[in-house]
């Protein structure tokens, strides 16, 4: 650390701070910060008057990927002329290249320690107390009440291990008390990312909104982050309107109201890439509902609706080669309770079908697939019926297209055309 006076009486002081994991200085500082490194933080602490600090020429480095810029401090006028809150912070980063594979947070998160179990494991209730105290320290009114932050961050090219996205910007702020991530857009080839989210906690509630589109987005580069030789690849289209509002931020997703549509046409597929609750589900119901078949995955698509922390779909969709399956039920976001149907139609009549229906109880962690006595006597009675049937359906029925073009086609023009015409800007 360097430190120099000049003649106007300001102090200008160089320093830097290094080393292999950010993680280490979480006790130091009394705070549970990510597990990220090698980190390289440098830059110049420069004070022109008693309520300002700039800390310029500025640069952060973790891994490979390094962002240079400025940060002014600013504190209330006191008498004493020292600094005061509210304390306000401008921070202003740009960087020619951002590598995503140098930010892998793993498990953390910022309110409980990586080595500690979570509350809901334990069913512990001084655990469950503690980590809502420290939510509600993480964002709390008193908090917004002694800090004010805007942050900038431009860069121009975002890549994914192998895979280059495009341009990124994140603007986000802490301002009278309310976060807010005003933009975060990615411009990828052939389409792009945008998101924007508002948390406001106060005494007596925390409101919260979080809007989403995602257009024509490679979910191969999701595959390939997780194992960087797949060579899987889709479309994804998504629009997402959340709102929420509730006594306390670890509540909100018991209150949930909105809408959430999707459309995920595949040229590769395989089950866990995408991390979707409704595309999990469905991928879950594969092995039961293709019964071993060569069946390939044409699309999925879904338009839900959620009503004070209940999710319903208008639409659930998933076409293969073989069969189309249509789903109903809800989603408990009180309990993480799921009830859903999945009935199949098999697209060419056949003797004998074997096309059950089948059901998903449990939670969305870990969904229990089974099928139901009625379905298996539906099943029953069709394969009955079917030697009477099945030629009459040859003679006059058009049986489904296999590759699914009609509907897959629709189903994603519609998520896309949702999306364009409701861009979050």
């Amino acid at each position: 650390m360097n430190r120099v006076q000049n003649a106007n009486n300001t102090l200008d002081f160089s320093t830097e701070l290094n080393g292999n994991n950010l993680n280490s200085l979480s006790d130091l500082l009394g705070l549970n910060l990510p597990p990220l490194g090698p980190y390289r933080v440098a830059g110049s602490l420069g004070m022109t008057d008693p309520q300002k600090l700039r800390f310029h020429d500025m640069v952060v480095q973790v891994g490979d990927s390094t962002l240079k810029g400025d940060m002014l401090v600013e504190g209330t006028p006191s008498d004493e002329q020292a600094f005061a809150f509210p304390l306000t912070f401008h921070t202003t980063l740009k960087a020619e290249t951002i590598q995503l594979n140098d930010f892998q947070f793993g498990d953390w998160t910022p309110v409980v320690a990586q080595e500690t179990e979570s509350a809901a494991d334990n069913n512990d209730t001084e655990k469950q107390k503690e980590t809502s105290s420290k939510l509600q320290n993480l964002f709390s009114e008193e908090l917004g009440e002694k800090i004010q932050a805007f942050l900038d961050v431009n860069v121009q090219e975002v890549l994914s291990g192998t895979d280059t996205l495009g341009s990124g910007q994140l603007s986000a702020k802490l301002e009278d008390g309310k976060y807010s991530l005003d933009i975060l857009k990615l411009d990828i080839p052939g389409g792009s990312v945008y998101m924007q989210a508002e948390l406001f906690p106060k005494s007596n509630g925390t409101s919260a909104n979080l809007s989403m589109t995602i257009d024509h987005f490679d979910y191969g580069i999701l595959a390939r982050r997780t194992v960087p030789d797949s060579n899987l690849k889709g479309v994804l289209n998504l629009r997402l309107d959340i709102h929420s509002y509730a006594d306390s931020p670890l509540q909100l997703k018991e209150h949930m109201g909105g809408y959430f549509r999707f459309g995920v046409e595949p040229e590769e597929f395989e089950a866990g890439i995408l991390d979707l609750w409704a595309v999990n589900i469905i991928t879950a119901a594969l092995p039961a509902l293709m019964k071993g078949s060569s069946s390939e995955v044409n699309c999925l698509a879904g338009d839900f609706r959620l009503d004070d922390g209940i999710m319903t779909p208008d639409i659930f969709l998933l076409d293969t080669s073989n069969m189309r399956v249509q789903g109903k039920g809800k989603v408990d976001f009180k309990t993480d309770a799921i009830d859903f149907h999945m009935n199949p139609t098999p697209k060419a009549a056949h003797f004998f079908s074997l096309a059950t229906p089948i059901t998903v109880s449990g939670t969305i962690f870990d969904p229990a697939i089974g099928v139901s006595a009625s379905g298996v006597l539906g099943t029953v009675f069709r394969q009955a019926a079917s030697v009477v049937t099945v030629p009459f359906q040859w003679i006059f029925t058009d049986n489904l297209e296999a590759d699914g073009s009609e509907v897959c086609s629709a189903a994603m023009q519609w998520s896309q055309k949702n999306a364009e015409e409701n861009p979050i800007r």
